[in-house]
């Protein structure tokens, strides 16, 4: 039961924690909002290929801070929020979900630090709304591997909470 305690605790927090978030903040506070979004990844092992899905997407009042935090994991999702000339206007980068680092006992009783690859998982993506957003982009970026777009959204989905791409 320790042994499953210690793998399930951090895998929950890491797929709930974004890293790196330099989001942009809308100009007038009181119409401050963010979309507040779960996703859910999944690997094809055959194809090796990876997919992500929408799982759901809510509009909520207030906004998201930004925050500078230093990024070390090789392993990573980038999203780009691309504007109408398909211009970066803001990135987030989030621990890959599907490459967990779990600590256990071995043998010997001594912790040891394990990479463990999921077959799927769930992750969260907070976005303050702005007009200026146009479309998102996830990229995947797999160590020894060149990055890879793996999902893009449409206009609609930003300028209405109840789309779903």
């Amino acid at each position: 039961m320790k042994k499953f305690l210690i793998f399930i605790l951090p895998l929950i927090y890491a797929c709930a924690t974004p890293h790196g978030n330099k989001n942009i903040v809308a100009s007038n506070p009181e119409e401050n909002s963010f979309l507040y979004m779960i996703f859910g990844i999944s690997r094809d092992t055959i194809d090796n290929t990876t997919q992500i899905t929408l799982k759901s997407k809510k509009e909520i009042v207030g906004f998201v801070k930004s925050t500078n935090e230093s990024y070390v994991s090789k392993n990573f999702l980038q999203f780009l929020f691309v504007d109408k000339s398909n211009k970066v206007i803001s990135t987030q980068i989030l621990d890959h979900p599907l490459f967990y680092r779990a600590e256990t006992l071995n043998e010997s009783e001594q912790l040891v630090t394990r990479m463990v690859e999921l077959d799927n998982a769930e992750f969260v993506l907070r976005v303050n709304k702005t007009d200026d957003i146009y479309k998102l982009i996830i990229k995947e970026n797999i160590e020894n591997k060149s990055p890879k777009n793996i999902y893009e959204t449409s206009h609609e989905f930003w300028s209405n909470p109840d789309v779903k791409n």
